[in-house]
């Protein structure tokens, strides 16, 4: 029976896949451990983040239950934007000083992950609800700036079984389904219209995406903690991009604010990773457990006209457990450092984690700075 659902799923999605991916951004969350570990890893099973990783370790996570999370991320020249912020005189003036001090060529962004989470992952299944708010200024010069902010709210559930194959050898198999939207406004302008559109954000044309999708991943675990797994990330994500005429139009009166529709895809992202668990027991009393993980990411990527440079997909990470309350955290990521540290206190844990990330095709092109603190309640 589960092998005519997962063959009934991959059929199903080979006879509707026919159309075109577009230029939509995941819906995923960012996610503290993935990003001081070099990514989310594909192998691993023991944490609820799984549900962005990889929907095979299901079959074999622990029950966890989250509560909620608050989570934000930070991206940019975090000093000079931390002035804009606290300095005198209005936020936006001061932001405009620090586009001009940069030749107007900057990129800052800001993530906030919840209030809204809410999931849960144990015997075999795993559900859960979130939100996102994310915030984007990429400045190319003084004449192309492009602002961008958006809400957005995920729905996942998923199910996974695992097949012992004999000699601790064991194989498992997961599906998750989706459901999401996305709420925004995204516009191109010079310096000089930046304050119009910060100011007069409600007319603004907004744009609205919602659809479905799919992951599927396999999960391979082996005696002596080794692990290997491999994931399609929206295996097919079906889209519907509608336009409206402003933020205000689309609240007063949607059918009247309407623009245009279009269809497409969310591009597919195959992954593949190893791992390997300290096995149970700890070392010398101190450490908890230790994890390793290599992974590839993006391996579609290689088939574009014009791939990333295929080193800006190799992520690797560490992760010791220590005393059963402190997590240390390092990785190497898009050719970048990653680390951070977890404080498990039993009622809630605290993650901080900084990491660089690469904006462009090669190594050192466009590099950025990133900073992230979650708040996490989790049992």
């Amino acid at each position: 029976m589960k092998q005519r659902l997962v063959a009934g799923t991959l059929l199903s999605l080979a006879l509707a896949g026919g159309l075109s991916a577009l230029d939509v951004a995941p819906f995923t969350l960012p996610i503290s451990r993935f990003v001081a570990m070099g990514g989310p890893h594909a192998a691993l099973a023991d944490d609820w983040s799984l549900l962005f990783a990889n929907p095979a370790g299901l079959a074999d996570a622990k029950p966890r239950f989250l509560a909620a999370q608050i989570g934000a991320k930070a991206t940019g020249p975090l000093f000079d934007i931390g002035t804009a912020f606290l300095g005198s005189g209005s936020m936006l003036t001061n932001f405009t000083t620090v586009l001009a001090n940069n030749n107007y060529k900057l990129y800052a962004a800001a993530d906030l992950a919840g209030p809204l989470s809410f999931g849960y992952v144990g015997k075999s299944i795993g559900f859960g609800l979130f939100n996102r708010t994310h915030a984007v200024v990429d400045a190319a010069g003084i004449s192309n700036i492009n602002i961008k902010a958006e809400e957005e709210v995920l729905l996942v559930g998923g199910y996974a079984f695992g097949i012992d194959l004999g000699k601790y050898n064991r194989i498992e198999a997961g599906i998750l389904a989706k459901g999401f939207a996305r709420g925004g406004i995204s516009k191109n302008a010079d310096a000089l219209a930046l304050m119009d559109i910060v100011t007069n954000y409600m007319q603004q044309p907004f744009t609205l995406t919602t659809g479905i999708g799919i992951d599927l991943g396999l999960r391979w675990a082996w005696t002596a903690g080794l692990s290997a797994g491999l994931v399609c990330r929206d295996l097919y994500s079906p889209v519907l991009l509608s336009s409206y005429s402003s933020v205000q139009g689309f609240i007063d009166n949607p059918q009247s604010a309407h623009g245009s529709d279009q269809t497409g895809t969310i591009p597919r992202d195959l992954d593949f990773g190893l791992a390997w668990s300290m096995p149970s027991g700890g070392l010398w009393g101190l450490v908890d457990t230790l994890v390793i993980s290599l992974d590839y990411s993006r391996i579609l990527d290689l088939l574009e006209p014009y791939p990333r440079n295929p080193i800006l997909n190799v992520g690797l990470g560490v992760e010791s457990r220590i005393l059963d309350i402190v997590s240390l955290r390092a990785g190497i990521a898009e050719g970048y450092p990653n680390a951070g540290v977890s404080l498990d206190l039993a009622v809630m844990k605290l993650d901080l984690s900084v990491w660089g990330s690469e904006l462009g095709q090669e190594p050192g092109a466009r590099p950025a700075f990133n900073l992230m603190s979650t708040l996490e309640f989790s049992y």
